[in-house]
């Protein structure tokens, strides 16, 4: 099953959960799509550019012609990253947060 695939099945699945008052399953839902649309690598050829000034994951050529994953700066106004040969983009993660510790005990 494709990612296009599972958004759809959950979207569905969201839209029911509202339908007869489910909130909180919808809210997990909504959470979990929002989790796998944010994973995905946007090509820079498309119309989804960043909304905003930045900073982002993007794959990009080195100077030996490897693709590699870095970081980079976009700027809004200029429509462009920072760094030359960027193909894709994402936003970055998440920072870590004390609240997400697990016990390994």
């Amino acid at each position: 099953m494709s990612e296009e695939e599972v958004i759809i099945q959950l979207t569905g699945m969201k839209d029911e959960a509202e339908c007869y008052g489910y909130k909180s399953d919808s809210e997990v839902l909504d959470y979990a799509i929002n989790h796998i649309k944010a994973d995905r690598w946007i090509s820079v050829t498309e119309e989804d550019l960043p909304k905003e000034n930045g900073f982002y994951l993007v794959t990009r050529l080195d100077r030996r012609g490897e693709r590699i994953v870095d970081m980079a700066y976009y700027l809004k106004s200029a429509k462009e990253f920072e760094c030359h040969n960027v193909s894709h983009w994402k936003p970055l993660p998440e920072p870590y947060k004390e609240s997400e510790a697990t016990n390994e005990d």
